[in-house]
């Protein structure tokens, strides 16, 4: 079940999370939460900052790694622990606090009591694609794999279907607004 969700929130990109934290006078590089899979949306102080890649800003200019100022980048380094960091470094004048928009995995479900896909609202319509996701590999260890392709396309067009709900719109939910007395 868990190898389900991972894989949906993979292929769907449809699980995302915001936190914000305070930059550090001539600190370069932060943590990224431990849900991490890749930033949506970065700004300092309402400002949009642009991605870089490493290799960009090595190609760029030799030294950008010392250049001081106020932040108008962004990149991300996966190596062991995956951080963000800021180019260039943000000086005593130049602090603020980011708003990082990101893709999230989904949390691991390790009880009965706990529900797939984060409890997303949106997506409780869902939970029986890891169900989908589960036949599919028991099939297939059952050297079953005509059937197993079956719900392989299943769990496939529901991870589909969950990006297209979470991308059409996202903060839809018309039983969460209130009446107001309007008839």
């Amino acid at each position: 079940m868990n190898e389900g969700q991972r894989f949906a929130s993979a292929y769907s990109w449809a699980f995302v999370r915001r936190t914000t934290f305070d930059l550090t006078a001539g600190t370069t590089e932060y943590a990224a939460p431990d849900d991490f899979q890749t930033a949506q949306r970065v700004a300092l102080d309402d400002a949009i900052l642009y991605e870089q890649t490493l290799q960009g800003l090595d190609r760029d200019q030799s030294a950008w790694i010392r250049q001081a100022g106020k932040p108008l980048y962004y990149y991300v380094r996966t190596a062991t622990n995956t951080v963000i960091g800021f180019n260039p470094v943000a000086t005593i004048d130049s602090t603020g606090t980011i708003t990082l928009d990101y893709f999230s995995v989904v949390l691991l479900m390790a009880n009965s009591e706990d529900t797939p896909f984060n409890n997303v609202i949106e997506f409780r319509p869902f939970h029986d694609t890891l169900a989908k996701f589960a036949a599919y590999r028991i099939l297939i260890t059952m050297g079953q794999s005509q059937l197993a392709e079956i719900y392989a396309k299943e769990y496939a067009s529901d991870v589909k279907r969950m990006q297209e709900v979470w991308s059409v719109k996202p903060n839809y939910r018309p039983s969460a607004i209130a009446d107001q007395g309007r008839r």
